[in-house]
């Protein structure tokens, strides 16, 4: 995952921040999933979670992508990365499902209208291992 955030502390709300080399952990792991270049990282969603074989990761943007420009650049750029996409939904908040042989990513997003009044999107990006179906 890629951002061109800037340096330091990032925080979507007051009393939440993530400091930026955690932000770069987080999308070290997830680097075959795209990320918009404007993309700033909204803490409160980032959270992870391993066990023995198993480990998901869930990652936030804030982007000025229109959910159409979302669905565009998703689809291109996740089949460009190998992904194959299985599911959409459209809704106020839309889901774009993709998969790989042993992987599944889901990006959620739905509009948000920022504090400068333009119109946004934020975005959530959750993927895991597939489970063995034995």
């Amino acid at each position: 995952m890629h951002s061109n955030a800037a340096e330091g502390e990032l925080s979507a709300s007051e009393d939440v921040f993530l400091p930026q080399s955690e932000v770069r952990q987080f999308e070290a792991k997830l680097s075959d999933i795209p990320a918009p270049l404007d993309a700033l990282p909204v803490p409160e969603y980032f959270s992870s979670e391993s066990r023995a074989n198993d480990s998901s990761y869930v990652i936030g943007y804030r982007t000025a992508m229109t959910c159409d420009h979302i669905v565009d650049y998703f689809n291109k750029e996740m089949e460009r990365l190998g992904w194959r996409q299985t599911y959409f939904i459209k809704a106020y908040e839309s889901i774009l499902h993709f998969e790989k042989p042993s992987r599944w990513c889901s990006v959620s997003f739905r509009p948000y209208i920022c504090l400068d009044q333009t119109a946004c999107a934020n975005l959530v990006i959750a993927c895991a291992q597939k489970q063995d179906s034995a």
